[in-house]
C-alpha cells in the first residue's frame, strides 16, 4: 500500500513539472536576441499602443515592480482613454522606459505585471513604418503583409544578412525589394491583392529562389515558409 501512494505522489509531482513547463507562460527572458516577426508580437500581446512615457516611478510597497505612466496618443489593441499606468515586473522589465520618450508599446500580462521585454517594444513615432503596420492589422487593412525568412544549413546566421529579395506583381511592371536583416528575416509592406513572385537573389554565394504568393483582400498576415538556400556550386 505504501509503495501504491509513493507511485501516485511521484506521477502527480512529475505531471505538475510538465504542466508548469508547457502550460504556465515563461519568465526565461534569456533568448532574447531575435524579436519575433512585427504579427507575432502584435498578436500575442494584450496591448498595443503609441505614447509618451510621464513618469517612471518604483512604489515602496512593491519593490520589485516600476510603475510607468503613459500618456496614450494612439491605442491601437486592447487600450482606451488618454493615460494609462502599467506595472511592470522589474525582473522581466529589458526595455528602461525613460520620462519623455516616444514608444511604441506591446505588452502581455502575467499574475498582475506587465511584461514589454522581449518584445519590440521601442522608441518611436507615429511616422515609424511599424506602427504603420500594426495600424493595419487593428485596422483591418485590405491586402496582406508578407513577412518571413531565409536560411541555410551550412552558413552562420549573421551571415544570412543583406541579403535582396523582390516582389513581382505577376501581369504587372510593379516590383518591390527589401533585404534581410542580421537574423535572416524580410518583410514587405501592405500589398494589393493580386499573385505574386517571391525571388530570393542569392548572388555569388547562393543559389537564386523563387516561390508563388497569392494575397488576397483579407489576407492580413501572411507567414512566408521559410526559405532553405543552397550554396552555389565552386
Amino acid at each position: 500500500m505504501r509503495k501504491i501512494i509513493s507511485r501516485v505522489i511521484y506521477r502527480a509531482v512529475l505531471l505538475a513539472i510538465v504542466l508548469m513547463c508547457f502550460l504556465a507562460p515563461t519568465l526565461s527572458f534569456a533568448e532574447c536576441a531575435a524579436p519575433a516577426p512585427i504579427c507575432d508580437t502584435y498578436q500575442q500581446a494584450k496591448i498595443v499602443f503609441l505614447g509618451e512615457v510621464i513618469e517612471v516611478a518604483a512604489p515602496k510597497a512593491a519593490p520589485h515592480a516600476l510603475r510607468v505612466l503613459f500618456r496614450v496618443t494612439e491605442g491601437i489593441k486592447g487600450v482606451s482613454g488618454s493615460h494609462l499606468t502599467l506595472a511592470f515586473a522589474r525582473s522581466s522589465e529589458e526595455f528602461h522606459f525613460v520620462k519623455g520618450q516616444q514608444v511604441l508599446v506591446y505588452a502581455r500580462q502575467w499574475r498582475g505585471y506587465w511584461f514589454a521585454g522581449c518584445t519590440r517594444t521601442k522608441e518611436a513615432i507615429a511616422t515609424d513604418p511599424e506602427v504603420a503596420v500594426v495600424r493595419g492589422l487593428s485596422q483591418g487593412q485590405s491586402g496582406g503583409f508578407v513577412y518571413g525568412e531565409i536560411w541555410s544549413p551550412t552558413t552562420e546566421i549573421r551571415s544570412m544578412a543583406g541579403i535582396r529579395l523582390k516582389l513581382r506583381r505577376d501581369g504587372t511592371p510593379l516590383v518591390v525589394e527589401t533585404v534581410t536583416d542580421v537574423f535572416g528575416r524580410f518583410q514587405f509592406p501592405w500589398l494589393t491583392a493580386g499573385r505574386y513572385s517571391l525571388i530570393v537573389i542569392g548572388g555569388d554565394r547562393y543559389r537564386d529562389a523563387e516561390r508563388s504568393l497569392d494575397v488576397k483582400e483579407n489576407s492580413g498576415c501572411i507567414a512566408v515558409q521559410p526559405f532553405r538556400l543552397e550554396l552555389r556550386q565552386p
